[in-house]
């Protein structure tokens, strides 16, 4: 029945245009943050951070199955905690926003991550893999978020979409 009212009633609006790619795009939109001061220095910020996650990311599950001779199953069980981390991180985002300073979560969440990385790399024990994945995880997704609301409010209305193409060439 559905499908019988959509062809009915429903007129596609959608006009087919031909789309220009510019693969260059991203590093124009980089040259351009670069000039905006608070904007590069949250670029800069964010680079370093994505740079961080990134490498924790590819190195741990490695490091887990090499050091600790975690099985595919074991390793999916790593990156549901992941997930979870998300999960938390999110949920923290809010509290986080309402009751600190962006600059001080920014710097407290980057600290706390650092140190995560260090110790999970610094400590041998397969216990330390366990106990930090998620509490690592999280506070790298409140500072993603806190620093995404920061760009945001950095510009005005009118560069919102400019703006968030900084952040996702940087995260690209």
């Amino acid at each position: 029945i559905n499908i019988m009212l959509l062809q009915r009633f429903f007129h596609e609006t959608y006009q087919v245009k031909k789309l220009k790619v510019d693969l260059l795009r991203p590093i124009r939109l980089l040259f351009e943050a670069i000039k905006e001061g608070v904007v590069s220095r949250l670029a800069l910020a964010l680079l370093v951070s994505r740079l961080a996650w990134s490498l924790f990311f590819s190195f741990s599950g490695a490091y887990a199955v090499i050091t600790y001779h975690f099985s595919p199953l074991l390793i999916m069980v790593y990156m549901a905690l992941i997930g979870v981390g998300f999960a938390l991180g999110s949920g923290l985002t809010g509290p986080f926003e309402k009751h600190c300073l962006p600059l001080y979560t920014l710097v407290l969440t980057s600290l706390l991550s650092a140190l995560g990385y260090a110790l999970f790399v610094l400590i041998h024990s397969v216990w330390v893999v366990w106990l930090l994945v998620i509490p690592v995880t999280a506070l790298m997704t409140v500072f993603y978020n806190i620093i995404l609301a920061l760009f945001s409010h950095a510009v005005d209305d009118t560069r919102q979409g400019w703006v968030m193409g900084v952040t996702m060439s940087l995260t690209a």
